[in-house]
C-alpha cells in the first residue's frame, strides 16, 4: 500500500483524481500514509499535502515527527509540518506564554487574557461546576473575545502595512513586536509548510490568517494542486453534513425563497368572509389597498421569472464541489474570484443563475430584455415583505 501511494504522489501527471485505498481494521491504513507521505517529501515531492481526518486527536503527528526523527530531520518537521487548529485553541495556547508588547495590551486583550487564564483555571479542575464553567469560558472566548481582539489586530495591521499581505507576514517573521503574533495564529504563515494536518470541519470552515481576507480552505487558494489524503473516509460524511448544515443556518436570511411561499400561499388559498370583512375594514382610508400588495407581487414574481427552477450556468462553475441536502436544496461553491449572481434568460428563454466577479460592472448590469440582477430581483422581494 505504501508503494501505491508513493508512486501515485509522484505521478504529477495525472490531475485531480480519486485513489481508494481500502484496507481492513488494524492493517495500518493511516501509518501507511503518514510513511508514503514523507517518503515522497524527503525525495523532493514538490506538490503541498493536506492530511484530513475526521477529529483533531486523530492527526498522525506524532507518527510524522517519528519519521523526521528517524531519519536525523527531525528539526525539519516544524518547519515543513503544520497542524491547522481553531483561532480558539491556538490562542488559548499561547496567551500567557508569549509576552505581547504593552503597545498591543488594549481592552480587548486584556478581556481575552483574563478569560484565558479563568479556562485554564477551571478546565484543569475536577467536577461539574468547573466543567461548567469552563465551557461557558470557552464558548465566550470562540464567540466574542478573540474575535473581537483578532479585528482589532487585523486593522491594526492594515493601518501599519497597507502595502499589503506580504509586508504583514514580514513584519510578523523579522520584527520583534510583530513575532508573538506566530504565535497566536500559525497559520499566517500556512503557504510556507509542505504538510498541513487539519480536520473535516477545519477544511470546511473559513481560514484565518491575519494578514490577508479569509478564505475557504476548500476553495483553489489551498486546494489547487495539493495532495489531500482523507483518513476514516467513510466516517466524513456525516461531519462534511453537519458542517453544511451549520453554515447554510448562519447564512442570512433567504428573502427570495420566502417572498415565493408567501406569494404561492396568498394565490392558492382564499380569505374566507370574515377575513375579508377584517381586511376591508382595516384597509378603510388607508393609502395602501390589498389589491394594490397582489399587484407589487404580481410584478416581482413576473418580472423575476420565479415560476421556473433556476439553473446555474457559467464556466466559472465550480462542477467539483455541489453539496445535496436532504431537503434536495444544492450549495454550489464559486471559484475565480466570482463573489455574486446575476439573474438571465437562456437562448431557450429560461432563466439561470450566472456567477459574476462583481455586481457593478457596467458588462454586469445589462439591460437586454429579460435580464436581471438576482440581487436586485432579491432586494425588491425583501422590500415586499
Amino acid at each position: 500500500m505504501q508503494r501505491e501511494l508513493i508512486e501515485y504522489f509522484r505521478n504529477e501527471q495525472t490531475g485531480p483524481g480519486l485513489l481508494l485505498a481500502e484496507a481492513p481494521t488494524g492493517y495500518g491504513k493511516t501509518y501507511q500514509t503518514v510513511q508514503a507521505i514523507y517518503t515522497y517529501l524527503k525525495e523532493g515531492g514538490s506538490r503541498r499535502v493536506l492530511f484530513v481526518t475526521t477529529l483533531l486527536k486523530n492527526l498522525p503527528a506524532d507518527d510524522l515527527r517519528r519519521a523526521y526523527e528517524r531519519d536525523g530531520r527531525g528539526d525539519q518537521f516544524a518547519r515543513e509540518v503544520l497542524v491547522l487548529r481553531s483561532a480558539v485553541d491556538t490562542v488559548l495556547d499561547a496567551v500567557g506564554r508569549y509576552e505581547v508588547p504593552a503597545a498591543f495590551q488594549s481592552d480587548a486583550y486584556l478581556s481575552l487574557e483574563t478569560a484565558c487564564r479563568k479556562y485554564r483555571r477551571y478546565h484543569d479542575q475536577s467536577g461539574d461546576a468547573a466543567t461548567e464553567l469552563a465551557g461557558e469560558l470557552y464558548d465566550s472566548i470562540r464567540t466574542e473575545l478573540e474575535p473581537a481582539f483578532r479585528r482589532e489586530l487585523e486593522s491594526r495591521l492594515r493601518r501599519k502595512f497597507p502595502e499589503g499581505a506580504q509586508a504583514r507576514r514580514a513584519a510578523i517573521r523579522n520584527r520583534k513586536e510583530y513575532q508573538w503574533i506566530a504565535a497566536f495564529y500559525p497559520a499566517v504563515f500556512w503557504t510556507d509548510y509542505k504538510v498541513l494536518l487539519l480536520s473535516v470541519k477545519k477544511l470546511m470552515a473559513r481560514k484565518i490568517s491575519i494578514v490577508e481576507p479569509g478564505f475557504d480552505c476548500l476553495s483553489d487558494r489551498m486546494m489547487q494542486g495539493s495532495i489531500v489524503c482523507l483518513d476514516e473516509f467513510d466516517a466524513t460524511r456525516t461531519d462534511i453534513l453537519d458542517s453544511l448544515i451549520e453554515q447554510s443556518v448562519n447564512l442570512r436570511a433567504d428573502y427570495l425563497h420566502l417572498f415565493v411561499q408567501v406569494y404561492k400561499g396568498i394565490r392558492m388559498h382564499q380569505a374566507s368572509r370574515e377575513l375579508t370583512a377584517l381586511r376591508e375594514k382595516y384597509e378603510a382610508g388607508r393609502a395602501t389597498a390589498w389589491r394594490d400588495l397582489m399587484d407589487q407581487a404580481e410584478a416581482i414574481y413576473q418580472d423575476g421569472a420565479l415560476q421556473y427552477s433556476m439553473k446555474t450556468v457559467g464556466d466559472a462553475l465550480a462542477k467539483g464541489r455541489n453539496f445535496l441536502f436532504h431537503d434536495i436544496s444544492y450549495l454550489t461553491v464559486l471559484d475565480a474570484g466570482r463573489t455574486h449572481v446575476r439573474a438571465v434568460r437562456s437562448d431557450e428563454h429560461l432563466p439561470g443563475i450566472w456567477p459574476v466577479s462583481r455586481a457593478g460592472t457596467p458588462d454586469d448590469r445589462r439591460t437586454e430584455r429579460g435580464n436581471r440582477h438576482a440581487a436586485s430581483i432579491d432586494g425588491a422581494g425583501s422590500f415586499f415583505l
